[in-house]
């Protein structure tokens, strides 16, 4: 029990530290914090109301943070990261960020890619032997862009069962799922979303690096960028702060979300986070650095058809870039006039997460919930409420 609270009294020093510095950031900020403070505590009290739900008014815990130039302006949360055992959320709360994965998982490869050990365009065969033949080459290039023509999820992937409860104790075991599946359309013909697709870079990245990706990631990725609570969503480590995780239930009641074993998907919506560190990563790609500036352009610059057509999504990113809101991808999404901005979404089991880029304004937002998406979904006018009033 002692340790217990030690452990606790640990955890909220640390918390208070973060949000110490969120607010000593900017020496003109506390207008800018109560303004967007005020707007996500609206979304947590209200947002599901807001969507027609009559029962479960707020997701069970809601956090957001914003940073520029690689400091975070701002960082809190709402709510409670375990609703039986009433902890409440705080930003160090770690939530699963489903398909937020994938800009991660992009930006290791494209480091690799800066240390040429990885060739974006040569075939994925490669790295990965083991993959077979589809009648046509797909690239790493392809694969992070949608374009390789690799399926998304299908209705029987886990024997009939909606997720997936078996563990695989390594990601190429996991490709078993759909490696014997024919191509949705040949390479760089049509844009189609796959996180099966993601999960094969993830492989090509363990091969390249001689490391398995759980380690890759935290060493070559996450500590440079001082991502101390993201990590893959390992559901037999004990891991610090992680959320609990729920579902809405028929009569709009919350739930404990089934049992979900991620350990074959961790590139594509493996991985755990909290918007402080979603943020860090995010504002790291602004600027060259951790990537070069040639490579970092690559993740934003928008991929094409072998007709010519922009598919509207880089590298793990899908951008905004033109005055009637961007691009139009096989994603839903919101428009929003003449703002330049890259992001993207993660939903599963138990977890929704957003991550939204202003280039131009050189501003970051991100936003959590330890809730699947059909519940109170995070929007992008959500987020460009809570990063407006940091906007210059």
């Amino acid at each position: 029990v002692r340790c217990r609270w030690v452990l606790l009294i640990l955890v909220l020093i640390e918390a208070q530290a973060m949000s110490a510095t969120a607010q000593q950031s900017q020496s003109n900020g506390p207008l800018q914090i109560a303004t967007a403070s005020a707007a996500a505590r609206d979304f947590y009290e209200h947002g599901a109301v807001a969507r027609g739900r009559t029962v479960a008014a707020r997701p069970p815990a809601f956090s957001c943070a914003v940073a520029s130039n690689g400091n975070v302006l701002w960082a809190e949360a709402f709510g409670f990261a375990d609703l039986e055992q009433r902890v409440p959320a705080t930003p160090l709360t770690v939530f699963r960020i489903g398909s937020l994965s994938k800009p991660l998982t992009a930006a290791g490869a494209l480091l690799l890619y800066d240390r040429k050990q990885l060739d974006l365009d040569v075939p994925i065969q490669t790295y990965v032997a083991s993959f077979p033949d589809k009648g046509s080459p797909i690239t790493i290039r392809e694969l992070l862009g949608h374009l390789g023509g690799i399926r998304h999820y299908g209705d029987n992937d886990f024997g009939g069962l909606d997720e997936n409860i078996k563990h695989y104790t390594s990601l190429e075991d996991g490709l078993v799922l759909f490696e014997n599946d024919p191509l949705v359309a040949p390479p760089r013909t049509k844009w189609s979303y796959s996180s099966y697709g993601f999960n094969l870079v993830g492989v090509a990245i363990e091969h390249i690096s001689g490391q398995d990706f759980a380690s890759f990631m935290r060493v070559d990725v996450f500590k440079p960028l001082v991502m101390k609570h993201t990590d893959v969503d390992d559901r037999v480590r004990v891991i610090v702060n992680r959320a609990a995780f729920y579902e809405v239930a028929d009569d709009g009641s919350f739930i404990n979300a089934p049992f979900a074993d991620l350990s074959y998907k961790y590139p594509s919506g493996g991985l755990l986070s909290t918007p402080t560190d979603l943020v860090l990563f995010a504002s790291a790609l602004l600027r060259p650095g951790f990537l070069t500036e040639p490579t970092r352009r690559l993740l934003f610059t928008s991929q094409e058809t072998l007709d010519g057509r922009d598919t509207g999504y880089g590298m793990g990113w899908q951008l905004k870039a033109d005055e009637n809101g961007g691009y139009e991808t096989g994603l839903q999404v919101e428009k929003t006039k003449g703002e330049r901005y890259f992001w993207h979404r993660g939903a599963g089991v138990g977890g929704h997460a957003a991550l939204v880029i202003y280039p131009d304004a050189n501003i970051v937002a991100a936003c959590a919930e330890n809730t699947s998406l059909a519940s109170v979904p995070i929007s992008l006018t959500l987020i460009r409420k809570i990063a407006a009033p940091f906007m210059p």
